[in-house]
């Protein structure tokens, strides 16, 4: 029976309706509330401004400081999360003994959800009595307690629990891709005298590109846009050192109040994103096609 046009439209009529409601609908809402000034501490001055609230915002120099904080934030997060990834996927492709037990070892920190990951590395991060500190101190590595978080090294300590955090999904993207390599091409490889750094950057690697490719476009945008995890930690501090966009714009509408200038923030980093994705497809993108 042949089926007519419609009916595979009609098929995803289900999916559509949940995305519209769940999706296209908050970000339709969130692109009019940038428009408007809407303050819960004056609600009976909800009124039109048109582009005020990105006017503000962009006059901001809070704003900048926390682009510039989730830039670092995000690709000192995700860079070392891929070359550490691919490592430990690499090692774990081969025919070890155990490599079940520590394939699942290795990817055990995606199975926590981030609430408890956070938790865990601030006890760990305590100056007073943080193991982190104590191990240190005990092997002569520091004299006195380091304060991860509350000093100057609280982004670099958000970082290292993002990196920890994230190296998981790298894993088993990449590993998944490395078992899909046909192993005849090794055994090609091997019998014209190829080396192991010419394996990996001559078959492996090419091979990879399109999972790398996908894997750090979405890991980039999941980064960029995560919140709890330092909201945890920092709430954004000490002062605005690790106040990234997300942290910025909740503050903005639940602390101060002001959901116009929060939404501004949302469409804002929208637009960021969007320049991220449009430039690494115009640089990567003709590489996997």
């Amino acid at each position: 029976m042949k089926v007519k046009p419609p009916f595979p439209f009609f098929l995803l009529l289900p999916l559509l309706i949940v995305e519209s409601i769940f999706i296209l609908y908050p970000i339709y809402y969130t692109f009019q509330l940038s428009t408007l000034r809407y303050s819960l501490l004056r609600p009976e001055e909800i009124t039109f401004i048109g582009i005020d609230n990105f006017k503000m915002v962009l006059a901001d120099k809070n704003f900048f400081d926390s682009l510039q904080i989730g830039l670092i934030w995000t690709f000192g997060s995700v860079i070392p999360q891929f070359l550490i990834g691919l490592g430990i996927a690499l090692i774990l492709n081969e025919n070890l003994k155990g490599r079940v037990f520590f394939r699942a070892l290795f990817i055990s920190p995606w199975l926590f959800p981030n609430v408890a990951v956070a938790l865990m590395w601030q006890w760990m991060f305590n100056d007073i009595y943080g193991p982190l500190n104590y191990l240190l101190t005990r092997l002569g590595i520091v004299n006195k307690p380091i304060v991860w978080l509350g000093g100057n090294l609280t982004l670099f300590s958000v970082i290292i629990v993002n990196i920890w955090r994230g190296i998981p999904f790298f894993i088993i993207m990449l590993l998944a891709g490395l078992q899909s390599i046909p192993e005849q091409i090794y055994e090609a490889s091997k019998i014209d005298g190829a080396t192991r750094l010419q394996t990996l950057f001559r078959i492996t690697l090419p091979l990879l590109r399109p999972i790398i490719f996908i894997s750090l476009l979405l890991r980039i945008i999941w980064t960029f846009n995560f919140f709890d995890l330092i909201w945890i930690l920092t709430r954004g501090g000490p002062g605005n050192a690790t106040t990234i966009p997300p942290i910025l714009a909740y503050t903005m509408a639940f602390l101060k109040y002001n959901f116009g200038q929060s939404a501004a923030i949302l469409v804002l980093m929208l637009a960021i994103l969007v320049g991220i994705v449009t430039i690494y497809f115009k640089l990567l993108g003709e590489e996997i096609r």
